[in-house]
């Protein structure tokens, strides 16, 4: 969630301490190597870390020039000056660090007072492919209380088992899931047939300290959408958490939302098929119906991304693609010649619902590796757009 103007004010009436999470910077840094390396050890300590935020435009306290750690005043700059930091410091993000930091967010806190005036905020969560390097130096940073420090050779360890930790437990996890769903043991009583089934993993939910979500069963509800309905749906609790389905049993389709911020979509393909052809458009449609309700419900409850999103399709061996009308057919387009086809999977650094725009019949960009390996299977090169 983004900080606002009075947040950063009540810092600065507060005198709030820097700390783990939290660093003040009373001055915009002039392009040069020294700030720059200096601006890599802090993101990066902040990213191996437990994330956290760094504030250009409020000054700490000082004591016969020696600084408190807390905030004094606030030095808000020029709009002018707030875009030029912004286009320097994404440029040091760019290629200062290995890997590359996903999910950090760079934004301008204007004064309601002079719109023409703010402060800079950067926002960093904690990383799940940590540790990141500088890549000049080659050095590993963490952060304490008291500021940035070196890694040793025990925490760099420690850092990196956490997390292959992490991506251990996403593919255990859905790889359990998925062999339920192939088996038919679903939280709701379903047709056998072709089945979509969509996991969308924040890495948030298998961190060390994992949070438990607190479902509101009726706002949570409106948000909780299933994948393969337009409207209306029953919702109940259950011991994964909650979930969504239609009214009348068997049923086509179903969302679970996990405690801890997985939510598992399910939705049969029966609609848009035609004599063993697969509606490829419906699927698609699907998808992008699936990563939006993810994108909303997560951030409605502050989990935070990277997240990442596998589709597998389900007793599909031997259906093809239906091509759409005005195309060249193949003769016969070539079948799916495996049971069960997993997608290639898809990780979002951001949850913003412009990613999954399209125009002109083309699939949304962020979702097209997913969309053209389900044509690939039926021998085509890609997505054969509708426009």
């Amino acid at each position: 969630m983004a900080t606002t103007f009075d947040e950063l004010s009540r810092m600065v009436t507060s005198r709030e301490m820097e700390g783990r999470t939290l660093e003040f910077k009373g001055a915009l840094p002039p392009s040069n190597d020294r700030e720059r390396k200096e601006f890599l050890k802090d993101v990066s300590a902040m990213a191996n870390s437990i994330g956290g935020r760094i504030v250009f435009g409020i000054e700490e306290a000082r004591v016969a020039g020696q600084k408190l750690g807390c905030a004094d005043r606030m030095a808000q700059f020029s709009l002018g000056d707030l875009s030029k930091t912004k286009e320097l410091f994404l440029n040091w993000l760019s290629s200062g660090c290995d890997p590359k930091i996903p999910g950090i967010t760079i934004y301008e806190v204007m004064n309601p007072a002079d719109p023409n005036s703010g402060l800079l905020v950067i926002s960093i969560p904690q990383s799940w492919i940590q540790p990141h390097m500088i890549r000049e130096s080659g050095l590993f940073y963490f952060r304490t209380s008291g500021g940035c420090e070196r890694m040793d050779t025990a925490q760099l360890r420690d850092s990196i088992l956490t997390s292959e930790g992490i991506t251990t437990k996403v593919k255990q996890f859905h790889t359990d899931r998925l062999g339920k769903a192939y088996a038919g043991d679903m939280p709701v009583s379903a047709k056998a047939g072709p089945t979509l089934v969509v996991h969308c993993i924040p890495y948030e939910a298998f961190s060390r300290l994992p949070r438990r979500i607190e479902f509101q069963q009726n706002s949570d509800s409106s948000i909780l959408q299933p994948p393969g309905l337009d409207s209306g749906w029953n919702t109940r609790r259950n011991f994964d958490g909650l979930l969504t389905f239609p009214g009348h049993a068997p049923t086509s389709t179903y969302l679970q939302a996990f405690s801890n911020g997985v939510l598992e979509g399910m939705s049969q393909l029966f609609y848009g098929m035609r004599g063993g052809e697969l509606g490829a458009y419906i699927v698609e449609r699907t998808l992008v119906r699936m990563f939006s309700t993810a994108f909303k419900f997560l951030s409605s409850k502050q989990v935070e991304p990277p997240m990442v999103c596998i589709a597998s399709l389900l007793h599909v061996k031997g259906l093809s693609i239906s091509v759409p009308t005005g195309y060249w057919k193949h003769d016969p387009v070539d079948p799916i010649d495996r049971e069960v086809l997993i997608l290639p999977e898809l990780i979002f650094e951001k949850f913003d619902l412009d990613l999954l725009t399209s125009a002109n019949g083309q699939a949304p960009t962020c979702i097209k590796p997913m969309i053209d390996s389900l044509w690939h299977a039926c021998g085509f090169e890609g997505r054969l757009d509708t426009r």
